[in-house]
């Protein structure tokens, strides 16, 4: 987790993840899978590999907020079918929407389902990524992490989403890749007895995960938050990495910065993580 001791007069304008973590990556060692290819690659392979550590990443971001009406296909049709089959009432939708007042349970229990669906799918698609470059490497003994940028998704808590996405990992893919990175960086928190913002990086590991990769998540982290501050001149005092099952009472308690704080041009346009 990043913490300024001294909070800038403006928050910088947010950045585009992925291009500066391609950027970050080149800086700390690793090579991005593309470029070793000349981005001639048919076949969908992860983001990037550290040689040094003999591990592939996959970077994900999402961007869309699963739980909210606006802007997220998904959610439309569930307010849709549950307008048609009664469950809400016309004049709730809007007091709904902007959680004025609570989805009826059954729409509740619908909802998390979509949204296990759609992390899943995320999931899914990177662990299948870090599969086809261990082929593609000729590696099959290399690690596999997932790098997961929560750059947008405001209508679900860190702990609501390190939830679901935790639970994904035990359940289906911890025996294919060795662990997740979570973490922010334009979607800003507060936490009680602090005035200034806060971003987050968290891992959680499978079992048996050797120590070598737990102190690669944390240098790597570590220096994340160094490099961002070259890069958006913005000071930071002081950057610590923390376990999930560590920090799950801190998590608890962030509260987001405001989006439209954060996100303050609007229009401004921001690349979508689609391979």
């Amino acid at each position: 987790m990043r913490d300024n001791s001294n909070e800038p007069p403006e928050r910088p304008e947010p950045i585009d993840i992925e291009s500066t973590f391609n950027q970050f990556v080149n800086f700390y060692g690793g090579k991005q899978v593309a470029d070793m290819f000349q981005n001639k690659i048919t076949t969908p392979n992860a983001d990037y590999y550290f040689p040094d550590q003999n591990i592939i990443a996959e970077l994900k971001c999402f961007e869309k907020d699963m739980a909210s009406v606006e802007g997220f296909e998904r959610m439309e049709k569930l307010f849709e079918s549950w307008l048609s089959r009664g469950l809400i009432k016309g004049e709730e939708f809007i007091a709904i929407a902007f959680g004025r007042i609570p989805y009826p349970q059954q729409c509740i229990m619908e909802l998390w389902t979509s949204i296990r669906k759609s992390v899943d799918y995320v999931l899914d698609k990177a662990v299948k990524q870090v599969r086809e470059t261990r082929k593609l490497l000729g590696k099959p003994d290399a690690s596999g992490l997932l790098l997961l940028c929560n750059d947008g998704n405001y209508g679900l808590t860190h702990r609501e989403l390190l939830g679901v996405i935790g639970n994904l990992m035990a359940s289906k893919y911890s025996s294919m890749v060795d662990g997740f990175v979570y973490f922010t960086y334009n979607q800003t928190v507060r936490i009680p007895g602090s005035d200034i913002d806060h971003q987050l990086w968290t891992a959680a590991y499978s079992e048996n995960t050797p120590d070598k990769i737990v102190n690669f998540v944390d240098d790597l982290g570590s220096k994340y938050f160094k490099f961002m501050e070259v890069h958006t001149g913005v000071p930071i005092a002081e950057s610590r990495v923390m376990d999930v099952k560590d920090g799950v009472s801190l998590i608890k308690d962030m509260v987001y910065v405001p989006k439209e704080k954060v996100f303050k041009k609007a229009g401004k346009q921001r690349s979508k993580k689609g391979k």
